[in-house]
């Protein structure tokens, strides 16, 4: 008893991308497609019985007129293909906002947070699988739907559940935690595979039985970085063989660069960086998306907080590179300044940094010191919550330094 499927979840069809230009909106609002479309052609050509789609296949209840014709014309090749395609909404794309499309008959949706069983049958009429799936019916659900799941039958189907979901301990604290659970919640069913969307980034959370996000179809922006695909599925006598295919025609990459202090003219900056960028993206095959985090003391600091000048840069690395996006962040920059150099001193900015230095390496001090609010971070995990305080303290005897011997100066 053989079935196949590919197993595909946050594909988030027209993201608007509002942060962006026209230019970056346009050929994202692409790839996005061709990267369903390659979906199509992969299932297809796998010979596979199904298309498991875990949620968020929509980025939000509003479709364009093109995006819907395109998605109609993808489902129907599969249905020309024979092959069938299972659909549980997620938090994106709950049932309360539901597109008005005609699905094509060879699509089950599933529309309801009660979970519901599907058989699918080979060309004999053996059923070789049951997928059971369930759906958000809102935006936000609380509910532990993996509980509402039934157990596996001991008929020896293979039973694959269908869920957008969130496993506590995963994904950190950059997904909401909607449909919360526990993988325990998701063991003691005894199916042979979860089909899960939500987290955007891919993760084998078990192997025995298998409980897998695919993670998002493309990267939309920089915090989702590396390749970016599908699973292709095969259940044989009980065995699961699982192998990911990369998808996405783009790949996010980022690149920190630091030990910028010696840099005193644009040109050396541009040098730099050029060979840096070949040095990250060389051996990458696909076009590269590239976040540069530019950190440290910096002579030419005030230069770069200048608009103007990070987009001269940027153009300029692009053409030089042959890159299709560059974006420039410099948070991370420093003024050029020495603050160990007036460390332990016996004044004001002495005590600022010997405080400082006592915050970095004091968690308790740290912690005791925090706002009860904090504009940043909403999460109480304290793990996050120290991790965010660090970030703050990055650079700030640098910046302290350099603001209070300003002041002294005039």
């Amino acid at each position: 008893m053989s079935f196949k499927f590919v197993h595909i979840a946050d594909v988030h069809l027209d993201t608007p991308f509002g942060n962006k230009d026209k230019s970056f909106r346009t050929s994202f609002s692409s790839y996005v497609k061709e990267s369903f479309s390659k979906v199509v052609d992969l299932t297809i050509e796998e010979k596979a019985n199904a298309l498991l789609i875990a949620g968020d296949l929509f980025d939000s209840g509003t479709l364009s007129f093109a995006t819907e014709i395109f998605l109609t014309e993808q489902l129907n090749r599969l249905g020309d293909a024979g092959i069938r395609v299972f659909y549980a909404p997620g938090n994106h794309d709950p049932v309360s906002e539901r597109l008005r499309i005609a699905w094509p008959s060879n699509v089950t949706v599933f529309d309801s947070h009660s979970p519901t069983a599907v058989e699918i049958k080979d060309n004999q009429g053996f059923v070789i699988a049951r997928i059971i799936g369930a759906g958000h019916e809102k935006k936000t659900v609380s509910e532990n739907l993996a509980k509402l799941f039934e157990p596996c039958s001991k008929d020896g189907i293979p039973h694959i559940g269908l869920c957008h979901a969130m496993v506590n301990g995963y994904g950190g604290s950059e997904h909401d935690r909607y449909a919360p659970c526990e993988v325990e919640d998701l063991l003691e069913k005894n199916y042979m595979y979860w089909a899960l969307g939500h987290i955007h980034k891919r993760e084998v959370v078990s192997s025995s039985p298998y409980v897998v996000y695919p993670g998002n179809l493309i990267g939309r922006n920089v915090k989702e970085t590396g390749q970016k695909g599908a699973y292709v599925v095969e259940i044989n006598d009980g065995y699961v063989d699982l192998r990911f295919v990369p998808i996405a025609p783009i790949v996010w990459s980022v690149l920190d660069v630091k030990g910028l202090d010696f840099i005193d003219r644009p040109d050396k900056l541009i040098d730099l960086l050029k060979n840096r960028i070949a040095e990250e993206t060389g051996s990458m095959n696909k076009k590269i998306y590239l976040r540069i985090n530019l950190a440290g003391p910096m002579l030419l600091y005030n230069e770069m907080k200048l608009e103007g000048n990070i987009e001269a840069l940027r153009e300029e690395l692009m053409t030089e590179t042959g890159l299709s996006y560059i974006e420039i962040d410099t948070s991370g920059l420093a003024q050029p300044v020495d603050p160990a150099g007036y460390c332990n001193k016996p004044h004001v900015l002495g005590t600022a940094l010997q405080l400082i230095e006592r915050l970095k390496e004091d968690d308790k001090l740290l912690l005791s010191l925090k706002p009860d609010r904090l504009a940043g971070l909403a999460s109480s995990n304290e793990d996050e919550l120290l991790g965010y305080l660090r970030s703050l303290l990055e650079n700030m005897d640098y910046d302290i330094t350099a603001r209070l011997l300003k002041e002294e100066a005039q």
